[in-house]
């Protein structure tokens, strides 16, 4: 990696089929070359099965995620919510099946949405070292609407977060209108933190 600047930073090494590893403070010094030599992963656990509807027919196209909970951490947007909760993705197939791996023994939430057929709940993984097996139902979703105000006048482009229990990396974001309302418009059934940014 070139063009680092002098000091010392945290470097991680991620990928899809192994467990994310992280070296806390490498110190990088002007004009010179630090060398991490191997390094060796793990190839971890994997999460597989399917994301269906009610019904138990197959969701092909649905976003299914993984993340290790933000216990502590507040919310969390953007790129480093995403590196913070080691947030990983895939697609379910043509049969609805799905599968995740390189996650390691801590905890994980995982969770599927999907444009047209709705979201599931989050479920919590255990803390464990073998390969789970899970499906996802996704239910229908409702909507959130209100106002945002300052000093009574409408606050225009402030980012607003609703985040269920055990939602990866944050959770949803949308961006106040002029007229300083927002709407959450595919939320699945159950409890939020909404907050402003």
């Amino acid at each position: 990696i070139h063009g680092v600047p002098p000091g010392a930073h945290r470097v991680t090494v991620s990928g899809l089929s192994f467990v994310t590893k992280s070296f806390a403070a490498v110190e990088i010094k002007a004009d010179a070359e630090v060398d991490l030599g191997a390094i060796t992963v793990t190839s971890g656990r994997r999460v597989t099965g399917r994301v269906l509807r009610e019904d138990g027919s197959a969701v092909p196209g649905a976003s299914v995620s993984v993340s290790r909970p933000l216990n502590g951490a507040g919310v969390v947007v953007g790129p480093a919510a995403a590196q913070t909760a080691d947030l990983r993705q895939t697609v379910s197939q043509d049969d609805g099946t799905y599968a995740i791996g390189g996650l390691g023994i801590d905890s994980v939430n995982l969770g599927a949405d999907h444009p047209g057929d709705g979201r599931s709940a989050f479920v919590a993984v255990p803390v464990g070292t073998e390969d789970v097996k899970l499906d996802l139902v996704l239910q229908a979703t409702g909507s959130l609407r209100g106002t945002i105000t300052q000093q009574g006048q409408p606050a225009s482009g402030a980012l607003v977060l609703a985040s269920a229990r055990g939602a990866p990396a944050g959770g949803t974001g949308v961006t106040t209108g002029t007229d300083g309302s927002f709407v959450f418009d595919a939320l699945t059934p159950g409890q939020y933190l909404v907050c402003l940014v």
